[in-house]
């Protein structure tokens, strides 16, 4: 799964959302070979159930922090 980042609009780039996912709890990994080209990749064969949910959940939690932040 690939999520691209507008990272004008979060005022965040792909590297510095990688890393808040990362410090979160749960820390969440995701692949970094997109990273220069503002997206993040999730490996869905590694998954087990609920992660989907837990990194849809940290994904927001991250979006929201940077929204309050502009």
């Amino acid at each position: 799964v690939r999520i691209a980042l507008d990272e004008q609009a979060l005022e965040m780039s792909a590297n510095e959302f990688c890393l808040e996912l990362k410090r979160g709890s749960p820390s969440i990994h995701p692949s970094e070979r997109e990273l220069p080209n503002g997206a993040l990749v999730f490996n869905t064969f590694s998954l087990q159930d609920g992660d989907a949910q837990q990194i849809a959940r940290r994904v927001r939690e991250i979006v929201a922090k940077a929204r309050s932040m502009a």
